[in-house]
């Protein structure tokens, strides 16, 4: 190949790609922009009803919005928030067809939304709609046109455990907290899960540092220069809860706060130190986790696998 022609192709591809990214960074509010954009006035369920105009104004207002979409070493997460205004209208009246959810949820999520209680449908809803807009980052950068939020995948409901069931091919995890959800999607990896949680940077309550640290995390906060102690305990309890998330898929077991050691460390990782008292962390491989603070809230991401397992004999 001359080399004009090898400039012009890698000329070619650079642009293609900068083209998917560009695609999906202009529709990264897509999945809360056909959930979420609709006209008071006119809540019906036509194309015309849904806004890609981020005014939030009496005519044409947006319900929830799109946090952030960060690409983590673990997977894609996406962070959605409902507006504190608006939380009445968008949590009652389920059972109307005429209600936006039908047009941003799968049936079986309205159906499983209209049986909990206030709480539980507006922490279930706002993963739900994390969770489409990840996988949707997903199916944008593999170069797929389809955009469909309602059809695109399987319902995403809870298994006997209360995790989400993800799409086949995937693996994937959500959290919340208040009025902001969160979640995070991975191409599935075998013997491989994935954890998520967000955590405000302070709690209102009092200290649960002797509830969800060991004495020996008790002892070493206050060495992350960029964290405030009382900081550092929920920081800690969110990476727990992260890589909670991650080995239970894997280990299928309680495990208690005071069974794992986590040290974060200022580059945004954190170590772990497994303690369980059934023994089962020796079937543990890597585990990576992360940090971050990211407006009120920290961050926190993890993925955990199994030791492969040992060939079996051979047969004579």
């Amino acid at each position: 190949m001359k080399p004009t022609q090898h400039l012009i192709l890698t000329i070619m591809l650079q642009l293609l790609q900068v083209s998917r990214i560009t695609s999906f960074l202009s529709s990264s509010s897509a999945i809360v922009k056909k959930a979420c954009d609709f006209r008071p006035s006119s809540l019906h369920l036509q194309t015309s009803s849904v806004s890609s105009s981020s005014v939030t104004n009496d005519e044409n207002k947006k319900y929830t919005r799109v946090l952030f979409n960060l690409d983590l070493p673990e997977g894609h997460c996406v962070g959605v928030h409902l507006n504190d205004e608006d939380e009445d209208y968008c949590l009652e009246n389920w059972s109307k067809t005429s209600h936006w959810v039908h047009e941003c949820l799968h049936p079986a999520e309205v159906e499983y939304g209209l049986r909990k209680t206030r709480a539980v449908r507006k922490s279930f809803l706002l993963g739900r709609l994390a969770m489409r807009a990840s996988l949707q980052h997903h199916q944008q950068m593999s170069g797929s046109s389809s955009s469909s939020l309602k059809y695109n995948h399987q319902p995403c409901l809870k298994d006997e455990h209360g995790r989400p069931i993800v799409p086949d091919g995937f693996s994937g995890s959500i959290s919340h907290k208040g009025n902001v959800g969160v979640a995070l999607s991975a191409p599935a990896t075998p013997f491989t899960a994935i954890g998520i949680d967000i955590e405000q940077h302070t709690s209102n309550r009092r200290s649960i540092a002797s509830k969800v640290l060991t004495e020996r995390e008790i002892q070493e906060l206050g060495r992350l220069k960029t964290v405030s102690e009382n900081e550092e305990v929920m920081l800690r309890f969110s990476l727990k809860e992260a890589i909670y998330k991650a080995s239970h898929p894997l280990l299928n077991q309680y495990v208690g706060f005071q069974e794992a050691e986590v040290t974060p460390l200022e580059d945004g990782t954190a170590t772990v130190v497994w303690n369980l008292d059934s023994g089962a962390h020796t079937r543990l491989g890597s585990l990576t986790a992360h940090w971050q603070k990211r407006d009120d809230f920290f961050i926190t991401s993890a993925s955990c696998s199994l030791l492969p397992p040992a060939n079996e004999p051979k047969r004579r």
